[in-house]
């Protein structure tokens, strides 16, 4: 876990040296956005949630059409009083930073898959 109070550029730098041996094979997995989300939710599932306090509960999985599809469960979420306390954060950071530098190379594989010359 690094200190959140650093630099932006310095941070950057750091999560990229921490996760330069992974770098490779999530550039080769490709643009998988599916499995993505997948990958979040049992993540989610497994490991943040169970640590909340009160635990959240998984919600089902439910088709979804547009925004409005999602059954109201920011307003539910936040009736549960969920809080974050000292212990939850130091498990999760891990977590987060890895999540951070995934999104980031995920979004460069989208944009360059996107910029593509079409023949």
């Amino acid at each position: 876990m690094h200190d959140w109070g650093t630099d932006p550029s310095e941070y950057a730098d750091s999560l990229l040296q921490n996760f330069s041996a992974e770098i490779e094979s999530w550039q080769h997995t490709g643009v998988r956005v599916d499995d993505w989300a997948w990958e979040s939710y049992d993540i989610a599932d497994t490991i943040l949630y169970p640590e909340l306090a009160p635990p959240v509960p998984t919600q089902t999985p439910v088709p979804v059409h547009s925004c409005t599809d999602d059954n109201n469960i920011g307003e539910r979420m936040l009736r549960l009083h969920i809080f974050a306390a000292e212990h939850y954060q130091q498990i999760v950071a891990p977590i987060v930073e890895e999540r951070l530098v995934q999104a980031g190379i995920r979004l460069a594989l989208i944009l360059n898959d996107a910029a593509k010359p079409t023949n």
